[in-house]
C-alpha cells in the first residue's frame, strides 16, 4: 500500500524522485494517460488503456486513472486524478472487499468529496422484449480463479421485464449459479443488477463484430464470447 501511495505521488509530480533525480520527464508522465484505444466497461465505463492502468471519464471533463486486483484473500483498489492532485488506494483482506472496492471505487462518493468529479451518469431504461432479444443468449469465459485454478464462466441471459435477467455459474450442470440482471441506459451499455434486480454499483457492456452482431459480453472487464 504504501508503494502504490509512492507511485501515486510520483505521478502526481513532475517525475522526479524523492532525492531529486529524474526518472521520467513530464511529456512521459502524461503520455502514461494519453491515447487509450478503444474503450468499454471495468466496474465503470472506460476512455481506454494508459500505460499500464485504466483511464475512466468523468462527467466534468478530468480523466480518472485506475487499477486494482484480486488475488486469494486480498483485494487491492487504486485511483488518481492528476488535474485535481488526488489519489486514493485500498487493500483489504475482510469478508466484504468486494462491497468495499466498489463502493469506494466504483461509486463516485470518493471523487465527489475529494475531486469535485462525477460518473457519467446512467439513467436504467425500461426496455421492450424486442428490444432485449438480441442480447439473449449464452456468454462463456475462460478464467483463472483467486486460488489460481483455470475454469470457465458461464452466463447465460434471456429477456425479463424491462431489462435483462440472467444466471452466472461455471457450466456444469448441477452446480450452483447466480443471479444477475442487465438494466440498459445507453445503448450496448448497462447497469448490473444483483439478484434482487437493484443496481449493485457496477456496469457491463456489449461488443460488436465488424458486421455490427453482438458477439461478446465484457462484464468486469472480462470477455464472454457469445456461444
Amino acid at each position: 500500500m504504501r508503494d502504490q501511495l509512492r507511485y501515486a505521488r510520483f505521478h502526481l509530480g513532475d517525475g522526479t524522485a524523492p532525492d531529486g533525480s529524474r526518472l521520467l520527464g513530464p511529456q512521459a508522465l502524461a503520455a502514461m494517460r494519453s491515447d487509450p484505444g478503444a474503450g468499454g466497461t471495468l466496474q465503470v465505463e472506460l476512455t481506454g488503456m494508459g500505460v499500464a492502468w485504466m483511464l475512466r471519464p468523468s462527467a466534468e471533463g478530468p480523466i480518472i486513472v485506475q487499477h486494482g486486483g484480486t488475488w486469494n484473500g486480498q483485494r487491492s483498489g487504486f485511483f488518481m486524478v492528476p488535474e485535481r492532485n488526488f489519489a486514493m488506494t485500498l487493500l483489504t483482506n475482510s469478508e466484504g472487499g468486494a462491497a468495499l472496492t466498489t463502493d469506494l471505487f466504483a461509486d463516485d462518493w470518493a471523487l465527489r468529496r475529494f475531486a469535485g468529479i462525477s460518473n457519467l451518469p446512467a439513467v436504467p431504461q425500461h426496455l421492450s422484449a424486442a428490444d432485449l432479444a438480441p442480447f439473449q443468449g449464452r456468454y462463456v469465459a475462460e478464467l483463472i480463479d483467486e486460488s489460481g485454478r483455470l475454469g470457465q464462466a458461464v452466463i447465460d441471459l434471456r429477456v425479463g421485464n424491462g431489462h435483462l435477467d440472467g444466471t452466472i455459474s461455471n457450466g456444469d450442470p448441477g452446480t450452483d449459479s447466480s443471479r444477475l440482471g442487465l438494466a440498459f441506459y445507453r445503448p450496448d451499455h448497462a447497469i448490473d443488477l444483483g439478484p434482487d434486480n437493484k443496481p449493485v454499483g457496477t456496469r457491463s457492456d456489449f461488443v460488436r463484430d465488424s458486421a455490427g452482431n453482438i458477439a461478446w459480453f465484457r462484464n468486469h472487464g472480462r470477455i464472454f464470447q457469445r456461444r
